[in-house]
């Protein structure tokens, strides 16, 4: 797990970089996402190795417990598909992202309305492949998968 928050820092600062660069492109973030990606693959592929034994059975404690995830990851997920009407996500969760990728980089937004363009943004990082690729339903889901993990 620790080797895994690594990599989501090294890609998220990474992805912050070009955006300091003024490298905002679908090309870029294309290969800075493929590159980490293949680390994380290959990283994976050495490191975790489950062996199931050949009689694996559940309690019945054990299958309330897998039905009770399954069912709470349903509702949520009903909340990922729904339209985004929270006030932080509107105001501050997605719109940081969206400019940046309209001027290809990531800069102060000048006035009052906005002004926490300069703080950290390492969440917000995670967000712009999500928008590029797809609209705010990919990004929710990427939240949503960050709250269960």
């Amino acid at each position: 797990m620790f080797v895994l928050a690594l990599l989501l820092g090294f890609y998220g600062y990474g992805i912050f970089a070009l955006g300091v660069l003024g490298r905002l492109y679908e090309a870029d973030i294309f290969v800075w996402t493929a590159f980490v990606g293949s680390i994380g693959i290959f990283y994976l592929r050495r490191s975790f190795k489950i062996r199931i034994p050949k009689e694996f059975r559940m309690t019945s404690l054990q299958w309330f417990i897998l039905l009770l995830l399954v069912s709470l990851a349903g509702v949520n997920l009903i909340g990922v598909i729904g339209p985004e009407t929270s006030f932080d996500a509107l105001w501050y969760l997605l719109t940081l992202p969206k400019f940046f990728l309209q001027d290809h980089t990531i800069r102060f937004i000048p006035g009052g309305l906005l002004y926490y363009s300069v703080m950290p943004k390492l969440g917000e990082m995670f967000f712009i492949p999500a928008l590029l690729w797809g609209d705010e339903i990919w990004a929710k889901a990427l939240q949503c998968i960050f709250g269960i993990v």
